[in-house]
């Protein structure tokens, strides 16, 4: 009787749980369909009948699928790119002895506790030097280092690849770069995917690095965007909002559905150690 509690009280915490994730969700949804009148009047789960108009009114003023195209090539560059980088550091670090290997993981790790905004400045410096200011370029050359990325890979790569069998291609000749790319990389591409996949996630909602960096209305990002909904034109146009804010988050709800598999096996596998 007391085991049957037990479980009833984990499954009903688990039920509230869900529901707090959903409900917001599902009611951003409702008033992207309803009009403001009908959002001032109160709290409704059923959808309204102003999802054309509202529409309308935010494609009508904001470049709204340039955004999310921009944000898309943005995202899926670094996401590549990152994860590739994280991934060539971490073997490195775990299969190769060198000076300073263990300063160098240091600093790496000391990094992630800087925040963002603290390397705004020099990072737009370089980029006027480098004359790539005010172009998606600059956003994916910010997203390709990933600190956490290499703690994570270095925790994984450990767990998955024994030091027997890179020791082995090395013994057959096997070059170190294709050691890496023939057999270390198809067994990292669990961890990599689920950087790669937190990578896209965090830099499609990133807002002050290309806030900072873009000021072409062309190059904007659904950040961007999104935070031009806060502008007078639609200060009152909450069913406007709404809609624009959810049709932002259906991509990343798009790649969690398809890759939550590889996220978790990932996760998984980088927690074995053997």
């Amino acid at each position: 009787m007391k085991h049957s509690l037990i479980k009833l009280a984990i499954y009903a915490f688990l039920v509230g749980v869900l529901l707090i994730c959903i409900v917001p969700f599902y009611l951003m949804i409702v008033n992207g369909t309803r009009s403001a009148a009908d959002i001032n009047a109160g709290v409704s789960f059923i959808p309204g009948s102003y999802l054309v108009q509202n529409f309308k009114s935010i494609t009508s003023q904001l470049n709204m699928f340039t955004g999310l195209r921009n944000t898309a090539v943005v995202c899926t560059a670094i996401m590549i790119v990152s994860s590739y980088v994280a991934g060539l550091t971490a073997f490195s670090i775990v299969f190769y002895e060198y000076r300073f290997k263990k300063l160098l993981f240091g600093i790496i790790l000391a990094s992630l506790m800087l925040p963002q905004a603290l390397g705004l400045i020099g990072y737009f410096d370089l980029c006027i030097k480098l004359n790539i200011l005010d172009t998606l370029s600059a956003l994916i050359f910010a997203g390709a280092a990933n600190a956490a990325g290499v703690f994570f890979l270095k925790q994984y790569t450990q767990s998955v690849i024994p030091l027997a069998l890179i020791q082995a291609a090395r013994v057959d000749g096997a070059s170190e770069l294709r050691i890496f790319h023939r057999i270390a990389l198809p067994m990292m591409l669990p961890g990599m995917a689920s950087i790669g996949i937190f990578s896209f996630v965090f830099n499609w909602n990133n807002y002050i690095l290309p806030l900072t960096i873009i000021s072409t209305p062309e190059k904007y990002t659904i950040s961007m965007i999104i935070n031009q909904l806060n502008s007078t034109v639609y200060f009152r146009d909450f069913g406007a909002i709404y809609l624009g804010i959810a049709i932002s988050i259906i991509p990343i709800l798009v790649v969690f559905v398809l890759f939550s598999k590889v996220i978790i096996k990932g996760i998984a596998g980088g927690s074995i150690d053997k």
